[in-house]
This record gives structure tokens, C-alpha cells and sequence, in this order.
């Protein structure tokens, strides 16, 4: 299925990360539209805005994303909706303090809004390839993901990856995260009755460079290391984003 929103919405857009990466993905959309409560954060959007070719089509609004009329904005809105946000970190001891007005009462979206979310922005968030695995998974299986109708797949917290360069750098990392060297090592470490038994901390702890040489594939290896940066070719040990 292809994504070809009429509308782009970010809830509570920052200074606008989703919001300027979703104006260079989909520059078909009708309109792009951020809402966010600090004035401050609206206005360094608008100057990141202000040299695009389709700064017309942006509108930035201050509001209290709990007081604002959503229902209002969405009806009077072309469908489909593509709504982004990155919701922010609440944990259940927080939740319990915290006023019960904000998270009991349900917004009722359209049925044509969609909600895509992600966490912890980065460059490495929209690689075209990635290699991928969840951490409630209670099994190692590394994933590759690539590309879904020419645009990269966005994946949330829940999941640890490494960005690539090409579909053939990310088959030889699920290849060398998948054999049975590195099963070995990660799984001494894992303890599979936690609720997330693969965390990053574990992860980290796999040396790549070390599983290459034990697969014979260190020089096509070192390409993907080359990929990664300067800060990866001093640091070999696994480092997924999560």
C-alpha cells in the first residue's frame, strides 16, 4: 500500500523533526500542520520552514495538545490523514501522579486519521535498510526491513536496529547476528522469563568485528563499519538504536 497523505499532522511537533522530514517524503500532501504548546519551539520551526519550496503549505498553530479541538481539525480535513508524534515517555508510577484529566479521556479521531509513532529521532532513523529485532522477542531472530514503496519503515522503542547502507550490507549483518556464534554469545546473557529479555546493554556486548573473522567475512565487514562513521571504526561492539 501506498502512503499518500492529503494531510500530514504532528500533534505535538517540537521543533518539527517529523514534521520537515515528512515535507521532503510526501511533498504531494496538500498541507503540513504542527501543533505544539511552546512558542518558542513553533518559531524555530517556522525559520526551518522558511526555505523550503513548500513552505506555503505549513501551518503551525500554539496550543495545549489536551485543550485543543481535534475533532474539529479532522473532520474539516481531506483524508487520508497521516498523524506523526513522538508521544512523550510516561511510566506507570508517573501515571498515578499525574492529573487524571490528561490520560483518562479518549480523543476521538476520524476513521481516516493513521497514527504512525516513533521514539528518539536521529539520522539513523530513516536508513533504508536496517537490521531489526524487538526486544520482547523470546527468541534471537535478527530481521532485515527495508524499504515500503520507496520510503524507509520507521520502527519505535521496542525495537533495537542497525542502519545500512544497502540491502547487501543488511543481509551480511542479519547473517552474522543470526549465526550461531552470535546466538551463542547473546543467549549465555539472556534471560528469557524477563518481560524484555533482549535490552541494549546485552546487545552492546557482541563484538561484530570478532564474529567476522570467525565467519571469514572481515572485509566486507569493514565496508559496514566504514558506513557507520568514525565513532563506529574505534567502537566494533554492537551498537543498536533503540
Amino acid at each position: 500500500m501506498k502512503l499518500e497523505p492529503a494531510i500530514v499532522l504532528e500533534p505535538t511537533c517540537g521543533e518539527g523533526s517529523f514534521l520537515l522530514a515528512a515535507i521532503r517524503w510526501f511533498p504531494d500532501a496538500r498541507k503540513y500542520i504542527g501543533v505544539d504548546i511552546d512558542s518558542g519551539h513553533l518559531a524555530a520551526l517556522k525559520a526551518a520552514c522558511a526555505g523550503s519550496t513548500r513552505s506555503e503549505a505549513v501551518e503551525l498553530i500554539h496550543a495545549d495538545f489536551f485543550e485543543f479541538d481535534w475533532a474539529a481539525l479532522l473532520q474539516s480535513a481531506p483524508s487520508p490523514v497521516l498523524i506523526l508524534g513522538n508521544p512523550p515517555w510516561v511510566t506507570s508510577s508517573e501515571l498515578g501522579g499525574a492529573p487524571k484529566r490528561e490520560y483518562s479521556e479518549k480523543i476521538e479521531l476520524p476513521r481516516q486519521a493513521r497514527l504512525r509513532c516513533t521514539y528518539r529521532k536521529g539520522k539513523y532513523t530513516f536508513a533504508s535498510w536496517k537490521v531489526a529485532i524487538s526486544g520482547f522477542y523470546k527468541r534471537l531472530h535478527f530481521q532485515v526491513i527495508g524499504p515500503l514503496d520507496g520510503k524507509p519503515v520507521v520502527l519505535d522503542d521496542t525495537n533495537y536496529f542497525l542502519p545500512c547502507e544497502s540491502e547487501e550490507h543488511a543481509c551480511l549483518i542479519a547473517e552474522m547476528l543470526n549465526s550461531d556464534a552470535s546466538r551463542g554469545a547473546l543467549e549465555s546473557m539472556i534471560f528469557w522469563s524477563d518481560k524484555r529479555p533482549i535490552t541494549v546493554e546485552i546487545l552492546k556486548r557482541l563484538d561484530l568485528r570478532a564474529v567476522s573473522a570467525r565467519l571469514g567475512r572481515v572485509k566486507e565487514f569493514e565496508k559496514f563499519v566504514a558506513f557507520q562513521g568514525e565513532d563506529e571504526r574505534k567502537r566494533v561492539a554492537l551498537d543498536l538504536k533503540g
